[in-house]
């Protein structure tokens, strides 16, 4: 919701909001490692507003850093503060079994080679997608809603993505994932899945497809953040609700 690309919104920065009104951000993002030079200014402006601040990305409290000086708390996506098993409920179940999901915003040499080495070493496994992939054979399943999206990942055999929300459902819903980093966009996902020690998660020229099987092993470091995070929220609410009284 910072990222200011293609200009800034001035709601998602409170810019609307009164002097005398006490504001909290949690996890924005920028989306992107550097603010146009253009929109530092106003960026700086907005953000020093902002009484009690966090962000998602080590990237974005770099880029808080450098235009105000402060220190932003980095916290966990807001998805994450639901558990496993609420997830779970609202999430429907796909007709298909056994098959690979493949969720990507953008199409690359990457992802297609992927996508063909996995379904090579796996033959009886199918590949559905909302997107078409050069040379793949899948099932398309286009206008897909947030309950049938949960139920292909939660199902799924593994998944393939360069979206940072369905690797952080691969993460809530314990599946075997390989990210294909975003051009744009992918320091969101890179950053999430360097502060918790996956980064065997992240394609690499020697990626290894045992990888995509489930570990357990980094949750612990998630769990911790997460409630770390909770942490952030219920401080800043305690303060925010001194300073009123």
């Amino acid at each position: 919701v910072w990222n200011c690309s293609n200009g800034i919104v001035p709601e998602f920065y409170l810019e609307p909001v009164s002097d005398n009104v006490i504001k909290i951000a949690y996890a924005p993002s920028f989306g992107i490692k550097k603010i146009p030079l253009e929109y530092q200014k106003h960026v700086a402006e907005n953000i020093k507003r902002i009484e009690y601040l966090s962000v998602r990305e080590t990237s974005g409290q770099k880029i808080v850093k450098e235009l105000t000086g402060r220190d932003a708390r980095i916290v966990v996506d807001p998805v994450f503060l639901i558990s496993e098993n609420e997830w779970r409920t609202l999430s429907s179940n796909p007709i298909e079994k056994d098959y690979l999901f493949v969720y990507v915003t953008e199409i690359s040499d990457k992802v297609t080679f992927l996508v063909k080495k996995y379904t090579a070493q796996n033959p009886d496994c199918k590949v559905i997608t909302p997107y078409a992939i050069p040379g793949v054979r899948a099932i398309i399943k286009k206008d897909i809603g947030p309950a049938q999206f949960l139920g292909l990942i939660k199902n799924a055999k593994a998944v393939i993505s360069t979206s940072f929300h369905a690797t952080a459902f691969s993460l809530i819903l314990k599946k075997g994932f390989c990210v294909v980093p975003h051009s744009t966009t992918g320091s969101r996902v890179t950053d999430l899945l360097n502060k918790i020690g996956m980064e065997k998660a992240i394609y690499s020229d020697n990626y290894d497809l045992n990888d995509l099987s489930y570990n357990p092993v980094y949750h612990d470091k998630l769990d911790d953040w997460i409630a770390e995070s909770k942490q952030f929220i219920n401080k800043s609410l305690d303060l925010a609700s001194k300073t009123l009284s």
